[in-house]
């Protein structure tokens, strides 16, 4: 267990009481829900010939006799399928509504001016909400925290460099073996396709759309989450939504485990490997001679990606469909802190303390190149400059990449129609969920300068 003391870190962690124990830690049980947080609300029991468009709908070259049943676990990317059309009939729904609701209000204000004049009350925005469209089209979210000088020294003298700079860890702190043998530094070399393969670290509500414009628009096979659903023993390329998948499922121990035994290290079939379990695929899909990864992922603010569980939690669930973010908050459906910390530290089910904080930002800066979720086409350049990746039709590859940055941009509408208001950071809201992912803020903004040092590094590489 770690001694919370320890630790040059100002940041405490929650205090966590016996009884608290058992919500707080991520059990073995509940990764599944952990990382099934990016995924669609897709049906856990169809109809044989419902499965093509609800459990998967992007498989279009099988069909199935049996009765599949959807396995938890999945991380899936929300916005390639172009079965986005849910997305897009939530969206419509919901403009026929306003409209509907504009035109009552219109009768109402002619049968009476009283209730026309709650209806005009019902219309005034909040002036810290006008710019919500703009912000949204720039960030894909509405929610901005700029808490960054409550966890990153603002007193630090210009030009300071984190990325350089060797995080300090407490004597006894062990840097995961695994990690640092089998997957490269960020700077050791330049990527070699033939000998590495990247390894995308997928933190839920973060990376999805990065998956979506890699799969989607650059035509990279992806060995994620898409198994058959058949049993088989053959390691394939199948085509989901004709996007080019390995058929093995890295969502879940017993996903990766089978991965390994069906060599997919060696067939060189995945342009890229994606897992939320950042230990156990670098223990058992690379190794430290042959075949190591290069890390690489997208984080986002840990407040909003809170609020994204919350959208994604209540629209999933029909009894939950009225719950507000205050009441989410107050629930025992907060079923995580610290996710990042203690995905990257592999400490999910025990106290995490300051060290496991400092030793995160570590694995990070020496392993890790980082994208940020509200500068993700910024992000997905610096990705394609590291990488050496190239769309085939750069054309076809601006289209499809508008397309789904505007997918994420309706999503982030969609999440702010729901929750209703801007988050202040003097609200329980705020105070409630920072108090839930303290170290995760703080390695957040760690992460933000050391994308920012890195996409100026990358520009200097000879091409």
């Amino acid at each position: 267990m770690s001694n919370e003391s320890e630790g040059g870190s100002s940041v405490r962690s929650r205090i966590i009481t016996k009884e608290d124990e058992e919500a707080e830690f991520i059990a073995d049980s509940d990764i599944e829900d952990a990382t099934s947080v990016v995924s669609l609300g897709t049906k856990q029991h169809i109809d044989t010939e419902e499965f093509e468009h609800n459990i998967d709908p992007e498989v279009s070259f099988l069909k199935y006799e049996s009765q599949p049943q959807q396995k938890k676990g999945y991380i899936d990317e929300e916005i390639v399928r172009n079965v986005m059309k849910g997305a897009d009939e939530r969206l419509m729904d919901q403009k026929m509504n306003t409209t509907f609701t504009r035109r009552m209000k219109l009768c109402a204000g002619i049968l009476g001016l009283t209730v026309f004049s709650l209806g005009i009350a019902t219309l005034v925005v909040d002036p810290k909400d006008r710019n919500i469209d703009k912000i949204i089209k720039n960030k894909g979210t509405a929610y901005d925290f700029h808490d960054e000088d409550n966890f990153i020294d603002p007193e630090l003298e210009e030009g300071y460099n984190f990325w350089d700079k060797e995080v300090f860890l407490e004597p006894g702190v062990i840097f995961p073996p695994a990690i640092m043998f089998n997957l490269k530094d960020t700077k050791e070399g330049r990527y070699m396709k033939e000998e590495e393969t990247p390894f995308f670290f997928q933190v839920p509500f973060s990376g999805s759309v990065a998956q979506s414009l890699m799969t989607a628009c650059l035509n990279l096979v992806l060995a994620s989450n898409h198994p058959l659903p058949q049993e088989t023993e053959t390691l394939a390329i199948s085509h989901f939504n004709q996007h080019p998948y390995v058929n093995v499922n890295l969502s879940t121990a017993a996903g990766i485990e089978d991965a390994a035994k069906r060599g997919l290290k060696n067939s060189g079939l995945a342009d890229v490997m994606v897992s939320s379990h950042v230990n156990y695929v670098s223990n058992l899909l690379f190794d430290s001679t042959i075949h190591k990864g290069r890390l690489f992922t997208v984080v986002r603010h840990p407040i909003d990606r809170a609020i994204a569980t919350y959208y994604d939690v209540i629209t999933k669930n029909q009894d939950l469909s009225g719950m507000t973010l205050s009441e989410y908050v107050h629930s025992n459906h907060v079923n995580d802190s610290d996710w990042m910390t203690r995905f990257l530290t592999n400490k999910r089910q025990e106290r995490i303390g300051p060290n496991h904080l400092q030793l995160a930002k570590e694995i990070l800066r020496k392993k890790c190149i980082v994208g940020v979720h509200d500068k993700i086409e910024e992000s997905m350049q610096l990705f394609e400059d590291y990488f050496g990746w190239t769309a085939m039709n750069e054309k076809s590859n601006e289209i499809c990449h508008n397309e789904i940055i505007t997918k994420e941009h309706e999503r982030g509408e969609d999440i702010f129609s729901k929750v209703g208001h801007l988050i202040d950071k003097e609200s329980d809201e705020y105070k409630i969920l920072l108090d839930y992912n303290r170290y995760d803020v703080e390695l957040y903004w760690y992460a933000v300068e050391v994308f920012k040092e890195q996409k100026e590094w990358v520009k200097k590489l000879p091409k």
